[in-house]
């Protein structure tokens, strides 16, 4: 008999269960709270030279706050100082030399070439004169000179021929005395000019004598070294030109280098790329640092998010922006106001092979709730648990 009502008790609390959950149960999921559980997460950079050097000053220590653009380190750069110096010297001497360079190439270009066609100008007739003395009287020239001493004999027949009536007549009292003295003076002159026309024929049948051709030979020679002198001095105006040309380009060169050691002086100061805390400090002064090496990890603690992981059955649940409050064992009973600011898009597989519907629930995304830290009090790695307003 009691085995029958123990029967029968358990019929009528299956019937109510099934009854319950066919007419009671409520629709769909009525939660209004997703709880999510993480780490807190804040931007991190690790602050590096780009070049090598021994730090000289380390400004900072761990937990300090840093401004965007604040200077945090300084490596030595004493060589750098001295070659600047050098570079600046070598600059200095360039440019010093440039107007020098220009005036005098100003200056001596118009001299050199005015000099230099004078001097082929004077090369040309010494030559022209020494080839005429050496190739000797010309026909022309002895006929010419011939003409001429037949010209100034027959002058002097006639004058003298004048002076004698003259000196008749001037015994008859016909003429004056002045008449007279003319006749004898043109008789005088006449017999002169058949000297020097007998002298000129002379000199032209004979030709240039010794003397003469030697004395055009050095002339031209002297009018030669005279134009290679000129074509020196033109060619040192060349000089002068190329020497410009260099100093030009090494007042490029000292302005370039001393640029590129500009910029790496600028490299051996190391500032803050952003606004944050030291988190951790990887150097000190005096030790020897490479590019890229981290001196100092800053963090931006007054924008830290928690990382958390929502099941798949849960993401249709949530979306950007939607509010959170998260919680730490920090700070019990503290809460700190969020919003869901990132969800992936590719899900993560809690084991690696998935192959039954029931594994496959435990496939998660991964998601970001941005938090405000005023005090900042959050800390990157600090563990975390979340609560997302499904009804907000």
């Amino acid at each position: 008999m009691k085995k029958k009502l123990v029967f029968l008790f358990v019929i009528l609390v299956a019937a109510g269960a099934l009854l319950y959950l066919y007419f009671l149960r409520p629709s769909g999921d009525e939660r209004t709270e997703l709880a999510v559980s993480g780490n807190i997460e804040a931007t991190t950079v690790d602050v590096s030279f780009k070049i090598p050097g021994k730090i000289e000053r380390l400004l900072v220590e761990e937990g300090d706050r840093v401004q965007q653009g604040q200077p945090i380190a300084v490596l030595e750069h004493r060589d750098l100082q001295a070659q600047k110096a050098k570079a600046l010297a070598a600059l200095e001497a360039a440019q010093s030399r440039i107007p020098t360079l220009q005036k005098n190439i100003e200056l001596q270009d118009r001299a050199t070439v005015e000099e230099v066609s004078q001097a082929q100008a004077a090369v040309e007739s010494a030559r022209a004169r020494l080839q005429q003395l050496l190739a000797g009287s010309r026909p022309q020239e002895i006929q010419a000179a011939k003409a001429g001493l037949d010209q100034a004999q027959a002058d002097l027949v006639k004058r003298k021929a004048d002076m004698e009536r003259a000196e008749k007549l001037y015994r008859s009292h016909f003429i004056s005395a002045q008449e007279w003295d003319a006749a004898v003076n043109a008789h005088d002159v006449a017999a002169a000019n058949l000297q020097k026309a007998r002298e000129t024929y002379a000199l032209v049948v004979e030709g240039p004598r010794r003397e003469e051709i030697e004395a055009a030979r050095a002339q031209w020679e002297q009018a030669q070294a005279a134009l290679k002198l000129a074509q020196a001095r033109r060619l040192q105006v060349e000089v002068m030109r190329r020497e410009l040309v260099t100093a030009r380009a090494q007042v490029k060169e000292a302005s370039a280098a001393i640029e590129v050691i500009d910029t790496q002086m600028g490299y051996t100061r190391l500032s803050a790329p952003l606004s944050g805390v030291v988190l951790v400090k990887s150097a000190e002064a005096g030790e020897y640092v490479v590019p890229g090496g981290a001196v100092v990890t800053l963090g931006d603690l007054e924008k830290p998010w928690l990382k958390a992981f929502v099941a798949e059955s849960d993401l249709g649940r949530i979306r950007l922006v939607q509010k959170a409050s998260v919680t730490t064992d920090s700070y019990p009973g503290k809460a700190y106001s969020g919003k869901i600011t990132f969800i992936s898009s590719e899900a993560e597989f809690t084991p690696k092979n998935v192959q039954t519907a029931k594994e496959r629930v435990k496939l998660v995304y991964r998601i970001k709730v941005s938090l405000e830290n005023p005090r900042g009090e959050l800390k990157p790695g600090m563990p975390a648990d979340g609560r997302i307003h499904l009804k907000d």
